[in-house]
């Protein structure tokens, strides 16, 4: 299943990472949670956003907005249950859903015609696919196009067991911060780790769902 993930619409962390959220991370790593930023020896923000980056390469599901493409399969929309997996998190609605025709027309589907369940992992449902993608040109490999775009919309939004995390994992990287790369750093902190296994990081985790290393998937 081909997908990509546009970086250049992922949210600016300020959407997520508030002036509150820094006061407690700052109490976290033993400082004055009203210590400057510039006072500091380590720019938090950017600390806080390779731990957020961690997370989603690790559990697979998205923080920060982005915008997510799926090329699929004519075979997707036949499964007996009629459901198709959505990767990377909660989706309240697609942005795209075209797909090519035998007559070499690209045809839509309308909001209207499908159901979405948001809860992760999200799910599109239709009563008939076949009817809906009528005329598609079924010898083509990946004839239907669905874009979505998923992660949080605030700080407030983002599971507690998440914030908690990424707290575990901001001061990990702020104690192995002389590291050049993740892969010189030492194992993650165990802390961390449990809620990750423990799937704590969000009640409702999404299953890991594409196939492919995360180093294949298309980041473009």
């Amino acid at each position: 299943m081909p997908l990509s993930i546009d970086l250049s619409s992922e949210d600016a962390p300020s959407t997520l990472i508030t002036e509150a959220f820094l006061r407690s991370v700052k109490q976290n790593l033993g400082f004055d949670p009203e210590t400057p930023d510039t006072d500091l020896p380590v720019d938090l923000t950017d600390l806080l956003h390779e731990a957020i980056a961690i997370c989603e390469r690790e559990q697979w599901r998205f923080i920060l907005r982005k915008t997510v493409t799926l090329i699929l399969p004519y075979e997707a929309f036949t499964t007996a249950d009629r459901l198709v997996f959505l990767p990377f998190g909660t989706v309240s609605s697609l942005t795209t859903f075209t797909y090519k025709k035998s007559d070499g027309t690209t045809g839509s589907i309308s909001a209207a015609d499908y159901t979405i369940y948001s809860q992760e992992p999200t799910r599109l449902w239709a009563a008939d696919w076949t009817a809906l993608l009528s005329g598609i040109d079924t010898d083509q490999p990946y004839p239907v196009t669905i874009a979505y775009s998923t992660g949080y919309a605030s700080y407030e939004a983002i599971p507690k067991a998440t914030i908690r995390a990424l707290k575990i994992l901001a001061y990990h990287l702020f104690e192995y911060r002389d590291a050049v790369s993740e892969s010189k750093m030492v194992e993650l902190p165990q802390g961390y780790c449990q809620l990750r296994d423990l799937h704590l990081l969000n009640s409702m985790r999404a299953i890991q769902y594409v196939a492919e290393d995360w180093s294949k998937v298309g980041r473009g």
